[in-house]
């Protein structure tokens, strides 16, 4: 059964409003120290990744599939 398009979700309403509030200065220092951390990770993975075969078949089948290269593959 499908809910009303306008029925509350509570789960959704609640992390919605946690993330609306957050600031900066309310995310302790090593959560800080750890997602910066975390993003340097995903950075290299993407670099690195990104010149491997298989993703260099993803990058021609998408080349081919979309002309306008306004979709790019993460870290390249």
């Amino acid at each position: 059964m499908t809910q009303p398009h306008n029925a509350d979700n509570r789960y959704t309403l609640g992390m919605a409003t946690f993330i609306s509030t957050l600031t900066f200065e309310r995310i302790p220092p090593e959560v800080r120290r750890r997602i910066k951390l975390l993003i340097l990770d995903a950075l290299g993975c993407a670099l690195y990744g990104a010149d491997l075969p298989w993703s260099r078949i993803l990058q021609n089948t998408l080349g081919k599939l979309d002309e306008t290269r306004t979709c790019r593959v993460w870290g390249t």
